[in-house]
């Protein structure tokens, strides 16, 4: 463990760079809405299968989704094409799985500059991936409250620009994870695109497959940072796939649940036709089972301490009993509460990985 230390004070800064950069860029889009609350209620009908309806509802909306985009610049509306915001969480995870790698590796010469490429080069073919997932589902996107605003379907961007912009941000990230990182990183920034951009999306029309499908590219970005330092996937990388994995499960089946109504207006089917709150409920619950069960994966390929499966455990025990309620009775505020309790968690797993490791190489 000799040197980790230096080394993951390196990548802290890296991962602190990364979101001051993300920040200030988002602070572009948020000087002229400094004044405006930041939710926004959008009001829904729920209906009776036969067409009767039988309740109304709102759901807060960020304003980050739903503010009018016509007075963005050009650059301003490509850059968010490119879902920043997801896109970060993309380099974060892929950080993270070489971080880990490491310990499994003694540090080698030029890490620092591999590690920079793997954050820059993940941040582009995500951008570039997102992009082409915009341009792909332009139209549906002008169907639904969340999403008809997005730069394509409000005119900011046109059709050829939004593929030219992706093609370059997925060509030059996949070359520079190439050059700097290896091929399996490259060859697995593809297969997220494929997957993607080819198979998820349309896959959305079909029903709660959909949900599978995506949780795959999602989940892909730890094995590029473990790739790009040992030049392999073995059952520890894979460990970190499946953390990332089970976690979508809960958290998004709260989001589909939540805005069934408005991906119904896109033809989307994430949820099953019978029983949805019943089905729905059941499934959240078993997904947050799953990845509980997945976050302690890591500690017994000993990539974590102590420490951390403590710290799972006690964040897993709070997600699950957050869980519950849309178990026994799944209704838009149990939804909510478990999509904002899934957001939380995530992060303090990560934080606790690299607290974990930080103070076992002072040891």
């Amino acid at each position: 463990m000799r040197g980790y230390a230096p080394l993951c004070d390196h990548l802290l800064i890296l991962i602190e760079s990364i979101q001051a950069v993300s920040a200030v860029s988002c602070s572009v889009f948020r000087s002229d809405r400094e004044s405006q609350n930041q939710m926004t209620a959008v009001k829904f009908i729920t209906t009776h299968p036969k067409g009767n309806a039988v309740q109304e509802h709102s759901v807060p909306y960020p304003n980050e989704h739903i503010a009018e985009l016509r007075g963005l610049t050009k650059l301003q509306a490509l850059y968010a094409l490119g879902k920043p915001n997801l896109s970060l969480l993309v380099v974060v995870t892929a950080v993270l799985g070489f971080f880990l790698a490491l310990s499994r590796q003694p540090e080698g010469h030029g890490m620092w500059l591999r590690a920079t490429m793997l954050a820059v080069g993940t941040g582009l073919t995500a951008m570039g991936a997102c992009a082409a997932n915009m341009y792909r589902e332009r139209e549906v996107d002008g169907l639904m409250h969340r999403t008809r605003n997005r730069p394509l379907p409000s005119g900011q961007v046109q059709g050829w620009e939004a593929l030219v912009y992706a093609s370059l941000c997925f060509a030059t990230g996949c070359g520079l994870l190439l050059v700097f990182t290896g091929p399996i990183p490259a060859l697995l920034s593809l297969f997220t695109l494929v997957v993607y951009v080819f198979v998820y999306t349309p896959a959305k029309r079909r029903g709660p497959v959909a949900v599978w499908i995506g949780a795959i590219p999602g989940a892909v970005p730890p094995l590029m940072g473990w790739a790009a330092v040992t030049g392999r996937l073995d059952g520890a990388a894979f460990a970190l796939f499946g953390l990332m994995f089970t976690w979508q499960f809960p958290h998004f089946l709260a989001l589909a649940y939540m805005y069934r109504d408005d991906y119904a207006r896109g033809g989307f089917r994430f949820l099953p036709r019978d029983k949805i709150e019943e089905t729905t409920g059941k499934y959240i619950g078993l997904g947050t089972v799953a990845v509980m069960v997945s976050s302690i994966v890591p500690w017994l390929y000993g990539l974590t301490g102590w420490l951390y499966l403590i710290i799972s455990l006690a964040a897993g025990g709070h997600f699950l009993w957050v869980a519950y309620g849309p178990v026994k009775k799944l209704s838009l505020s149990t939804a909510r509460r478990t999509f904002l309790t899934s957001l939380g968690y995530l992060p303090v797993l990560l934080i606790a990985i690299i607290v974990d490791r930080m103070v076992a190489s002072i040891h």
